[in-house]
């Protein structure tokens, strides 16, 4: 079978965040490294340049990206006004009940889904801190490399081997995202009011609208 390398860019609104590094790299002995599977977001490899984020996890052949900006908020107040008022604080009581209100809350910006050929199984997830990239080691040796650009508005992935057999651009909310739990999770952005996201797509280029 033909080897190739599939590259995959993500164009994301971004700021210019471009700085010279003050101290020399940690050494690779330091780099995060978790054993795969990761089937929540929570557990997931960070990726990021302070304002646009990815988390990579997945499990199989099957790589996810969820996607974020610092800036996505919904900023409408708590649904019940002076609620810090009311209560009453003490040592074990409902300190989390006021935050799972539906708002204010931070709104995910979605998720990448890549199905890999089958030959091709995740074993672990890295982080570089090196090179502030995200690494997904296959059995066979290979890995997929990701990486958020800190001087360009740009997120972009290296796949090696066979070419995937689906990528998927999915809009927050448009399906509860495995590991979600509670009021803040990827379902928040529907249960917000906010319409469902308009999708395109021409040629290989997906993308969405989604109003927030």
């Amino acid at each position: 079978m033909k080897k190739l390398t599939t590259w995959l860019a993500l164009v994301i609104c971004a700021a210019d965040l471009r700085a010279a590094p003050s101290s020399p790299p940690p050494p690779a002995s330091q780099n995060l490294i978790l054993a795969a599977p990761i089937r929540t977001w929570d557990e997931a490899v960070p990726l990021g340049n302070g304002l646009t984020g990815g988390l990579l996890w997945g499990e199989g052949n099957l790589v996810r990206l969820s996607l974020d900006r610092g800036d996505l908020w919904d900023e409408r107040p708590h649904a019940e006004p002076g609620w810090w008022k009311k209560r009453t604080w003490k040592v074990g009581g409902d300190w989390d009940g006021p935050y799972n209100g539906v708002t204010p809350t931070k709104l995910p910006a979605g998720r990448l889904e890549i199905t890999l050929n089958p030959s091709q199984q995740v074993k672990t997830f890295e982080l570089n801190l090196a090179t502030a990239e995200g690494w997904a080691h296959f059995t066979d040796s290979s890995k997929l490399e990701a990486f958020f650009s800190a001087a360009s508005p740009v997120a972009a992935l290296r796949i090696p081997g066979p070419e995937p057999k689906n990528i998927s651009l999915i809009p927050a909310g448009a399906a509860k995202e495995a590991g979600d739990a509670g009021p803040r999770s990827g379902g928040a952005v529907s249960r917000l009011g906010y319409p469902p996201a308009r999708p395109g797509q021409q040629g290989r280029a997906q993308w969405y609208v989604q109003e927030a």
